[in-house]
């Protein structure tokens, strides 16, 4: 899909003048995009970095904004998103816009770049030079399977990228640091088309919406959203065959506008779609959620099909952030999450099938990339794939299928993904990989969940987990090739690498509790790997003195 939209945007540049000026911006000006020379065949690529905003801190307010970092249900005083004081950085000589974002951790740095006319075969060569504020050293780019090396000379740092994907710079790790602090992640990817045949354009502007003023109801429409700053409450997508847009540049803060007569935010979402057929929803725009009291999801998607969705920045959620419930054939790709409040889960799935997730960064004050059941059933899990994602976790899971089981859940895949730092140790259900199950329904099942190919840098919670809290069925869970280079986990918390906890918590029969099919293979940490040999010790049970442990259930290294 992604060569088709890369080909269609190419003919599209040959012909039609006003796409080159929209896909071809930076920062909001012609002189800031250009075409330099970057691959070693001197074909030109086109790169122009995203910029959100012009808002700039003195060195006397960044203080008091970075430690705006543990509101839950309340409103921020402070946009959650400005120029980085940290870092600059050009990308084959053209000047790329950063910007911080605060987290749970400390500040996170972000660069959205993107690249076009890339031969053929998508290769390409972009050559970054990134400056810092000060001295830094032992750079380290994540994900490290990603083979992108960095060199420092006093503040600068250069590398070379040759594919599209998220790249995280991490520095000065050694003597007690553990290279977490003021992370820069660039993100690298393809301009997002911004027209397509057969569709109406309606502009919209920046500007001040209320609720109901952007209610987007017309089939076959483009609704365009001209890159600037919008202050918004919700974005209503009440019919099919449409596209949403935004261009680059566009920064949508979310802020309650309209209240009913006892004072409360009316608005519920910031961008909802409900049983709709046909819906994209693209752009490089970021969404500022950091004035926003907690109300309903962020972005509630239910009961749709034919769903795209990309390319966003969304910073500080206070809920879940991208819930999709009941939905099929979604394509969910290109997104940078970031933010700290509890409860704000990166890409929730609820009851979904044939959805792909691809492309992400996540960093968020909860779960990262899951799937779970909380819906009535209409639509059942199946044929989900998370792929290409990188997530560092402050307070939750990286990826799992976690908690919410209200019907059985199969068929899901996480394939070649990374864990940069995996930070919470506050929970024994905690884990890179994880599979939680509520249990008050005996009968549901999880089974067919395969994490294959994950690489993990830094955790301090296990590498594995699976958690049933009141019962359940949990069997055919397949763990293959995870390679962790170092866990230090919270002994009073956590004592085994790969912990499988059987909870009870509702005291009911332990017979409600069913276990049965665990594959690991090429499973890897602290320079141990998992043996048929020493999976006794590796391998903890941790559960009441009355549930049976079978070990037969456990197959090592057997596929």
């Amino acid at each position: 899909m992604r060569t088709v939209r890369r080909a269609f945007l190419l003919g599209l540049m040959l012909f039609v003048h006003f796409l080159i000026l929209t896909a071809c911006q930076s920062g909001g000006t012609e002189e800031d995009s250009g075409v330099v020379e970057g691959r070693t065949d001197s074909t030109a690529v086109t790169v122009h970095g995203v910029s959100y905003t012009e808002t700039v801190l003195s060195e006397e307010e960044l203080g008091p904004w970075s430690r705006e970092n543990s509101l839950n249900d309340e409103a921020g005083s402070r946009p959650g998103i400005i120029v980085s004081p940290y870092y600059t950085m050009t990308a084959n000589g053209t000047e790329i816009p950063v910007f911080a974002e605060r987290t749970a951790n400390g500040i996170h740095n972000l660069a959205y770049i993107e690249v076009s006319d890339v031969s053929d075969d998508g290769s390409f060569v972009l050559d970054v030079e990134i400056g810092t504020h000060t001295e830094r050293k032992n750079p380290v780019v994540l994900p490290e399977s990603s083979g992108v090396a960095a060199a420092v000379n006093g503040k600068t740092t250069t590398a070379r990228i040759t594919s599209y994907g998220s790249y995280t710079f991490t520095y000065d790790k050694g003597l007690g640091n553990n290279g977490a602090e003021l992370p820069l992640t660039v993100m690298v990817k393809p301009p997002e088309l911004s027209e397509y045949t057969n569709y109406q354009t309606r502009e919209i502007t920046p500007g001040t919406y209320p609720l109901g003023e952007l209610s987007l109801s017309k089939p076959g429409s483009l609704y365009y959203f001209k890159k600037g700053v919008y202050e918004i409450d919700c974005i209503e997508i009440t019919t099919g065959n449409v596209i949403v847009y935004f261009e680059p540049g566009t920064l949508l803060v979310a802020k309650p506008l309209t209240y009913d007569e006892n004072g409360a935010p009316m608005a519920q979402h910031v961008i909802s779609s409900y049983g709709q057929f046909g819906v994209k929803i693209l752009g490089h725009a970021a969404i500022d959620l950091s004035y926003r009291p907690r109300t309903n999801v962020i972005f509630s998607f239910t009961r749709m099909s034919l769903l795209e969705f990309g390319g966003f920045n969304v910073i500080n959620s206070n809920n879940w952030t991208c819930c999709f419930t009941g939905c099929e054939d979604v394509i969910i790709r290109d997104l940078a999450l970031i933010g700290y409040k509890t409860y704000s889960d990166g890409v929730m799935l609820s009851d979904c099938k044939n959805v792909t997730v691809d492309g992400c960064f996540v960093r968020t004050g909860d779960d990262a990339l899951e799937v779970k059941s909380t819906s009535d059933g209409t639509v059942r899990t199946e044929n989900i794939l998370f792929q290409n994602n990188a997530v560092w976790t402050d307070k939750g899971i990286a990826y799992g299928c976690v908690y919410e089981s209200n019907h059985s859940q199969s068929g899901v895949t996480w394939k070649n993904n990374s864990v940069g730092y995996a930070l919470a140790n506050w929970s024994q259900h905690l884990g890179c990989a994880t599979i939680s199950i509520n249990g008050s329904d005996p009968t549901v099942e999880d089974y067919d969940m395969h994490f294959e190919d994950l690489e993990i840098y830094y955790s301090r919670c296990p590498v594995i987990t699976l958690v049933m809290h009141n019962g359940g069925n949990i069997h055919d869970i397949h763990f293959k090739d995870i390679r962790a280079k170092e866990v230090y986990l919270n002994s009073a918390v956590s004592k085994s690498y790969i912990d499988i906890w059987i909870k009870n918590e509702d005291g009911g029969a332990l017979s409600d509790f069913k276990l049965n099919d665990l594959y690991f293979d090429g499973i890897s940490y602290n320079e141990t790997t998992l043996t048929a040999e020493n999976a006794d010790t590796e391998i903890r049970f941790s559960v009441p003195a009355e549930y049976p442990v079978d070990r037969t259930v456990l197959h090592i290294n057997t596929m």
